[in-house]
């Protein structure tokens, strides 16, 4: 499996080892094949140009242009868009906050929230219950999660 993160979850996760000194960056590289299309690397030099070492231990793959300019016709951005091409394969997983990719998700689309990739981390006991109850309490006071949302993730993961 590999799992691609769009820009706007990086800035999330940046701001979770900011704000909360947890270090998602080295747990995701340690326990993912980590991957960036061409396009999601453009974003991600513009926004993140201090950590461009992250680049060097993931996976830089072109677009697929299978269906690509269809999602430009729906509105994506070209990041969006080429990440939604590997989102419709099965050992590709991507990692986005944008309401409207997520919508693929019903499409069988291999998409997740940043919540969801954290729930994830601890029910494979790579992050400690203290730590994900810390995340999930602070994606919900930045109202990256709604108030739904955070309940049943405290209720499903029992935190």
């Amino acid at each position: 499996m590999m799992l691609a993160i769009d820009t706007c979850s990086w800035f999330k996760i940046h701001m979770l080892e900011r704000e909360l000194n947890i270090s998602i960056v080295s747990t995701l590289l340690n326990r993912f094949k980590l991957f960036f299309t061409h396009e999601l690397l453009t974003e991600f030099r513009k926004f993140f140009p201090n950590y461009l070492w992250i680049v060097e231990y993931c996976a830089v793959l072109p677009k697929r242009n299978i269906v690509f300019s269809s999602f430009l016709k729906e509105g994506f951005d070209e990041a969006d868009a080429s990440l939604l091409e590997y989102a419709s394969e099965k050992e590709y997983f991507v990692v986005s906050e944008d309401p409207k990719m997520l919508r693929y998700v019903r499409l069988g689309f291999q998409l997740l929230q940043l919540a969801d990739l954290i729930a994830v981390l601890y029910k494979k006991k790579i992050l400690s219950k203290q730590v994900t109850k810390r995340i999930i309490k602070f994606l919900r006071t930045k109202r990256n999660i709604t108030k739904k949302k955070h309940k049943d993730l405290k209720l499903m993961l029992q935190i």
